[in-house]
């Protein structure tokens, strides 16, 4: 494949799934050569931007979930969910409006076995699966409801969950259009919109998270950019879907399109040199097209895995290593300023949830944010009615 010479550092799995995607970076190794003599050395050279261990809530809506979920006592109703076989940033997305919905009960909602991300090494037999990734301080099933307020029938589990039986989640459902959501109007209505309710589950859920993806992040950091992690100003984090699906390939939103989004934030924002591209993208076709793009003084950086050949199905690709390194390119992929996305996909929506809500209430409002292609789900409609449709806008032109 045709790469300008630029030199891939390695395939360390970032991720990518269902309705998501991956984030993989590249170096040119002129360029790793001229940022050596331009950027300065960090005290420490790979440390993140945040301590995603401890970021509490700053959201009104991400602090009154948090408030509800920590409260574990003998009288509260528990929710039970399983995830359904889709990439992670939908499976995130789907548990999000499972957690709105026991919101609107004030009820706890506690997440089980299987999920096929779940990392192998540090955590296969988590019956929480939600634990492998996320602290234990504020999710149900970690924090102060132990292993046995869980289980005990008790506890007032409801008779209908979201997906799957509510005592041992059979086989996950295929197709998330099929699924029995249940609404929340408390929560999203025309007042207060459903991508609002979206973007505090994420900071609610994100506000503490494992070591294990702390310490992929910066094993990648270490790959990606071996010089040192750039001023988040001078970086801008892209993300290519593309893979399978159909909504989101190059016919739809091609590599020219992301050139001109990045070419827009740097007028717009005046970014200086040098200039770190952090490129997000299962799909081998999309890094090609954007990289033989690319002028040459873009500092372009990947890391992770990539789907090759035909079968680009995402369900085929899934395995817990590939959940780690997604995370840990999640956490990689915040340390920019600017972004250029895509949120017809999870995984852009994810990013764009997580600029909004964590990264700009802790940097003044510093970020910027180009969307392509802008997509919701749910379906939030002009009357306030929610329904479960994905909805895709039409692709922004840029010139």
């Amino acid at each position: 494949m045709a790469q300008k010479g630029r030199l891939l550092r390695s395939w360390v799995p970032l991720l990518a799934a269902g309705a998501i995607v991956l984030a993989f970076p590249f170096l040119n190794e002129r360029s790793v050569r001229e940022e050596s003599l331009t950027s300065p050395v960090a005290k420490n050279k790979w440390t993140l931007r945040f301590d995603w261990t401890s970021l509490p809530p700053t959201s009104p809506l991400a602090k009154r979930i948090s408030a509800v979920q920590t409260q574990c006592k003998p009288s509260k109703r528990i929710r039970r969910f399983c995830h359904n076989q889709a990439g992670v940033g939908s499976n995130l997305h789907t548990w999000a409006q499972a957690l709105c919905a026991a919101m609107e009960q004030d009820a706890l909602i506690v997440t089980e076995s299987p999920w096929p991300w779940m990392d192998e090494e540090h955590c296969s037999s988590e019956k929480y699966p939600m634990l492998c990734y996320f602290g234990h301080g504020h999710l149900p099933e970690g924090g102060q409801c132990n292993s046995s307020d869980l289980s005990a029938s008790e506890m007032s589990i409801t008779a209908t969950p979201w997906l799957g039986n509510p005592k041992i989640c059979p086989t996950p459902s295929m197709r998330r259009s099929l699924l029995n959501f249940e609404p929340c109007p408390s929560f999203m209505n025309k007042e207060s919109p459903a991508r609002e309710f979206m973007a505090a589950a994420m900071e609610y859920l994100f506000q503490s998270v494992q070591p294990v993806v702390i310490a992929e992040a910066k094993r990648q950091a270490q790959d990606a950019f071996p010089t040192g992690l750039p001023n988040p100003e001078n970086m801008i984090t892209v993300h290519m879907r593309w893979g399978d699906k159909a909504t989101e390939t190059g016919a739809n939103l091609p590599a020219e399109s992301f050139i001109r989004g990045v070419e827009h934030l740097l007028q717009a924002r005046q970014v200086q040199s040098p200039i770190h591209i952090y490129l997000a993208s299962e799909d081998i076709d999309a890094i090609t097209a954007f990289t033989d793009l690319a002028p040459k003084h873009w500092l372009i950086h990947m890391s992770g895995p990539t789907q090759e050949g035909t079968d680009k199905h995402m369900l085929n690709f899934r395995s817990g290593s590939v959940g780690l390194s997604s995370f840990g390119a999640l956490l990689l992929s915040m340390q920019s300023n600017h972004y250029v996305l895509a949120t017809t996909s999870n995984w852009s929506r994810l990013i764009n949830e997580l600029r909004m809500n964590i990264v700009d209430p802790r940097c003044e409002n510093c970020t910027s944010m180009i969307d392509l292609q802008s997509g919701m789900w749910p379906h939030e409609h002009r009357d306030g009615t929610v329904t479960y449709d994905e909805f895709f806008d039409k692709p922004t032109v840029l010139r």
